[in-house]
């Protein structure tokens, strides 16, 4: 196992002296020095980024006084609007209505005896019958001149 470990270790230092033998050579070989087209490449974009900053400093001023004005005015009629403060609402009447509904002992009306729903749910579960579900009809709406003031 150690001898496999150690070719192993051997071959991996070969083909790494391999490696930097070939990169050494192909570098000496194409080596291209770019310091030249850097420094060219600097000075069209210094000189293009101030002849940009001349133009922009060439336009004429936008005037906002037309602008500020409106702004002024759409904030004075902004302040302007009347927004109403809520009003407490008047209970009593509620209040007087439901104290009526109570008995003068003070305790809540109760049915002396249970309501039996029993005839209602057989109508209701047989709606064949003669006076099953498909026989209630809604009320008519009433006429429209019982609306009007008059």
């Amino acid at each position: 196992m150690g001898f496999l470990l150690a070719k192993i270790l051997f071959l991996l230092i070969v083909a790494a002296a391999a490696g930097a033998l070939l990169a050494w050579w192909w570098f000496r070989r194409y080596y291209e020095d770019v310091t030249l087209d850097y420094s060219r490449a600097r000075e069209e974009w210094d000189t293009w980024r101030v002849s940009f900053e001349e133009r922009l400093a060439a336009r004429p001023e936008v005037d906002l006084r037309p602008l500020l004005r409106q702004l002024g005015a759409l904030e004075q009629a902004v302040r302007a609007i009347e927004i109403p403060q809520p009003r407490p609402t008047d209970l009593t009447p509620v209040l007087a209505a439901v104290a009526a509904l109570r008995p003068a002992s003070g305790r809540a009306a109760r049915p002396a005896e249970p309501t039996d729903l029993a005839p209602e749910q057989l109508r209701l579960d047989d709606p064949e019958e003669e006076e099953g579900v498909a026989d209630i009809r809604a009320p008519e709406p009433p006429a429209p001149e019982a609306f009007q003031n008059g």
